[in-house]
């Protein structure tokens, strides 16, 4: 109870300032979310010279094996806590033909926020309220306007703007 108490006095991580334009990744058409998601986690790699996608997209699924990560706004949340990450990092990924995930009861999502942090007692509260930003932040109709973003950096303003009111 304690830890939990501490968590909710703590300062949101703010969500934009681990994105950049490079990690906003837009799927115009249907794609399968093992698809997205490897796709997704290259990008990530590529941007952050991470070491081995094939890794982090089998923690990624493993996760997923379990129940559905779509919230009911319509954001999915993968993540993994991993011992290779030293600080959080993340992709967004943006669906403009949504996302069908089987376990979700069929809804499909609009957005994946994925992120990865580090397997360390002490990163976990961190890790905590990033999952609590994010759930904040990911509203219906932020999702909406970043669906119709005309590209990844119009997406990050949004994004941006969207915590900016939040405050």
């Amino acid at each position: 109870r304690e830890g939990f108490a501490r968590l909710t006095r703590m300062e949101p991580i703010p969500v934009h300032s681990i994105l950049s334009p490079e990690l906003i990744v837009e799927f115009p058409h249907a794609v399968a979310k093992e698809e997205a998601f490897r796709r997704m986690v290259e990008r990530l790699c590529a941007v952050r010279a991470l070491k081995d996608p094939a890794f982090l997209l089998a923690k990624i699924m493993e996760r997923e094996s379990g129940p559905s990560t779509i919230l009911e706004t319509g954001l999915a949340l993968p993540h993994a806590r991993v011992d290779t990450i030293q600080d959080i990092v993340a992709v967004l990924g943006l669906f403009r033909a949504g996302l069908p995930d089987a376990s979700s009861g069929g809804r499909p999502a609009q957005a994946a926020f994925m992120f990865f942090s580090p397997n360390r007692p002490e990163a976990f509260s961190r890790h905590l309220q990033l999952i609590r930003a994010v759930a904040s932040v990911f509203n219906p109709a932020l999702l909406g306007e970043l669906k119709a973003a005309a590209s990844p950096e119009q997406a990050l303003e949004l994004l941006k703007s969207a915590e900016a009111s939040r405050r």
